[in-house]
């Protein structure tokens, strides 16, 4: 668990139009790390393990960071829903699942 320990997440957004902090410009490659992983699990299950335990604490916390974002606006309802099924996720599969529902409304979060 160094790694957590080792970034923090950001609690600030663009000033002028509210977006969250992109996970590619992060410099210490921890996020970045953990975030390849969870993509190259996905993408290739059988070639690239599921991200350590601490990798995917980074990533969901990282994807409840981008939706809480004060940029994003949904006249649905979806958004509300996102952001309240966020707070629980805790599994690869789960968030995967939330992703393909942010694509949904528009928002892609990695």
């Amino acid at each position: 668990m160094e790694h957590v320990l080792a970034f923090e997440m950001p609690t600030t957004y663009d000033l002028s139009l509210g977006t969250p902090f992109y996970w590619r410009n992060e410099v210490t490659g921890i996020l970045g790390d953990a975030i390849f992983a969870y993509i190259c699990h996905k993408a290739e299950p059988e070639n690239f393990p599921a991200p350590r335990e601490d990798q995917l604490a980074l990533v969901i916390a990282y994807l409840r960071y981008v939706i809480n974002a004060p940029c994003w606006h949904d006249s649905t309802g979806r958004l509300a829903q996102l952001r309240a099924e966020a707070k629980a996720m805790a599994t690869v599969a789960e968030v995967g699942r939330w992703i393909i529902g942010c694509v949904e409304i528009g928002i892609d979060p990695l």
